[in-house]
């Protein structure tokens, strides 16, 4: 059975039984291809095992659409912020394709100044024009809040350091995606209670609560302390049907904060994470995410995505794209190592953490957690 959707055509997994590398197919029921690719008409994409389970292993064997796939993904890439930090002036210069001497001036603002043209600011006007409507008063008390703060010190450091403090909307809601051992969520509700916050933190997991029982001994007492905090905590959710799931009935525009840390489809036998076969699982993951998210955050809400700057799974390009076409806005990229949260304990999420989490070797400490980054994605319009 084929069926078609939007840009895609979608094969039933009966259709590929032919296929020499079909025993190591993703065990989805259904399987995702570009759109008029001959990998689709043939059905029979490679010619040797070497490149079953690799792009470009064999030279003789890569095709036509295999460099196509490789050059779209580059230039794609090349659409968007480089995956490594990116300070509020990076990634509104890069929205806004402005010229190097207007950032050189937006740099050199204060903290006022430049929150107000980046609020304000939309491509129609100049930098100049809008900073003429800045006013010379200060808001008043009753009015003010927290990124009024600190109006006379440097733009760029100070709106950098508010979004490493994690200082978010204090009576909206916070929710969690696919927090496998719910670490995070113990630490973001200890976080909002010392900062006097009244909104909920509502954790979830991917798994159901007897599988996170197997892999984390320690989930009953955590999932408590998240509870006397004020939290909630969700098992067998799946981020991207949160319309359809009847217990987030009534959440709609509650949302002032998200937080999906390291998002990934899972891993498919046989197949490494860059390989065309496996990309649409995790590029359709952070599309499916971000859409569902769209009427559950509040206007003024942020989604803050942890990844890595050299993931071959969900890609740094996958979040900005997914996040582009469903009106969240790139604002900033900051170090994980820089970030308030970051002191929680990282699981892989799968099976693997019975016995080891991903922090437990120097390796992957002084190799990898540098290359780490967190996004901050607001709602289209808002900072």
């Amino acid at each position: 059975m084929i069926a078609a959707f939007g840009t895609t055509q979608v094969a039933s997994m009966s259709t590929l039984s032919a296929s020499p590398v079909s025993a190591r197919l993703p065990t989805s029921p259904y399987f995702v291809f570009p759109m008029g690719s001959s990998r689709f008409a043939s059905m029979s994409p490679y010619t040797c095992e070497a490149s079953a389970t690799s792009l470009f292993h064999c030279p003789s064997c890569q095709r036509t659409e295999d460099i196509w796939i490789a050059r779209c993904m580059k230039r794609r890439k090349g659409r968007y912020p480089p995956g490594q930090s990116v300070d509020v002036v990076g990634a509104f210069k890069h929205r806004w394709k402005l010229d190097d001497e207007t950032v050189r001036r937006l740099r050199e603002l204060n903290h006022r100044d430049l929150r107000h043209v980046m609020t304000e600011y939309d491509g129609e006007r100049s930098i100049e024009d809008v900073l003429g409507e800045v006013s010379i008063e200060m808001p008043d008390e009753d009015d003010m809040k927290t990124v009024d703060g600190a109006p006379q010190q440097p733009g760029v450091l100070t709106m950098g350091r508010l979004n490493r403090l994690e200082l978010i909307d204090p009576t909206a809601d916070a929710f969690i995606a696919g927090d496998a051992n719910l670490t995070f969520a113990e630490l973001l509700a200890k976080h909002r209670e010392g900062l006097g916050h009244v909104g909920r933190v509502v954790a979830t997991t991917f798994e159901s609560i007897e599988i996170c029982r197997e892999r984390y001994k320690e989930i009953d007492t955590t999932i408590k302390t998240i509870e006397d905090l004020n939290g909630e905590v969700l098992h067998d959710v799946d981020c991207t049907r949160l319309a359809v799931d009847p217990r987030f009935k009534g959440m709609t525009g509650k949302f002032g904060a998200v937080y999906y840390n390291f998002p990934h489809a899972g891993v498919v036998g046989g197949f490494f994470d860059g390989h065309p076969f496996v990309r649409w699982r995790h590029e359709n993951l952070m599309h499916l995410f971000f859409s569902a998210l769209r009427v559950f955050v509040k206007p003024g809400g942020v989604v803050k995505v942890a990844s890595n700057a050299n993931a071959t799974g969900v890609r740094f390009s996958d979040i900005m794209m997914a996040a582009e076409m469903n009106e969240f806005t790139h604002v900033e990229t900051v170090p994980f190592l820089e970030w308030q949260l970051r002191g929680y304990l990282r699981s892989y999420g799968d099976r693997r953490d019975a016995n080891r989490r991903p922090g437990d070797g120097e390796n992957y400490r002084s190799q990898r957690a540098h290359s780490d980054m967190v996004s901050r994605l607001p709602a289209l319009g808002t900072g």
